[in-house]
């Protein structure tokens, strides 16, 4: 089977762009000075305020009583909980 010419010309701008791409930001990251402390704290405030904050009582019982097994490492009331599922 002959793949087209101009297929293969596609696929290999195609590469480059996304290799350009991604090495926009890397290369932005390399020549900015910064420490890893810095960047880890940005990273974690980040994540905290996407998650959002509840209080714990405004939570409903069932909520308290997942936390609780959560807490507690199990066991889990599903019986197939920590298993790996068979998806085919």
């Amino acid at each position: 089977m002959r793949i087209p010419p101009r297929i293969t010309r596609l696929g290999g701008s195609a590469a480059l762009l996304s290799l350009l791409l991604a090495s926009g930001p890397v290369t932005a990251q390399a020549a900015t000075p910064a420490t890893t402390s810095t960047t880890a704290y940005s990273a974690t405030a980040f994540r905290a305020a996407a998650v959002g904050s509840i209080c714990y009582s405004a939570l409903p019982s069932q909520a308290h009583d997942t936390l609780d097994l959560i807490e507690q490492g199990g066991p889990f009331p599903y019986e197939q909980d920590g298993t790996v599922f068979q998806n085919r």
